[in-house]
């Protein structure tokens, strides 16, 4: 369940038993709001890795995504234990400009993968911005640009780790996760 307040919203993961809600882990805050920011989207995937996790074995591991109206795109990744219903955060960052973000997983032979698209992002590697003289390719600042479809894709761990360094960069085609853009 997604539940949104001032600009903000917490996840809490329920089951539903005769049209009751029962809660299954605790209510998890992801975005507090922040005066004059809201989110506009909130995309959601989760799964229970047959093979190698990032969580511990047998639990929910769980991408959430969501743009904002500055517009930025930011994703968290979460466990829930659902032996105890704690939920634990391990990374959460602006990945890049954009709006409109959707998010789905999918269990490989190498564990855990997750893919996010959205709308409105940067192409960092076009023919303009690699042939200019300066800044390189990697030292762009991404502007959001209507009808950009960006994608990105990694393993769960590739996610988690991106997601759980202090500061990380936004998402480029100079990633360690697969990176791409579209021009709609």
């Amino acid at each position: 369940a997604i539940s949104a307040s001032g600009g903000g919203f917490s996840l809490q993961l329920v089951t539903l038993n005769q049209s009751q809600t029962i809660p299954v882990t605790e209510p998890v805050n992801v975005v507090t709001p922040v005066n004059g920011v809201n989110v506009t989207r909130v995309s959601v995937a989760a799964a229970v890795p047959a093979t190698t996790t990032t969580c511990t074995p047998g639990a929910l591991e769980v991408f959430v995504a969501w743009s904002d109206t500055t517009p930025v795109v930011s994703a968290s990744h979460f466990c829930f234990d659902l032996s105890s219903g704690k939920a634990t955060c391990t990374g959460s960052a602006a990945v890049g400009v954009g709006t409109q973000p959707t998010l789905a997983v999918r269990d490989t032979a190498d564990g855990l993968a997750a893919m996010l698209v959205h709308t409105d992002g940067w192409c960092d590697n076009s023919h303009k911005h690699n042939t200019q003289a300066t800044p390189r390719t990697c030292s762009q600042t991404a502007v959001a640009t209507p009808h950009v479809l960006v994608y990105s894709y990694a393993l769960a761990s590739d996610w988690a780790a991106h997601l759980r360094q202090p500061s990380p960069a936004p998402l480029s085609s100079c990633s360690n996760i697969l990176h791409g853009a579209f021009d709609q």
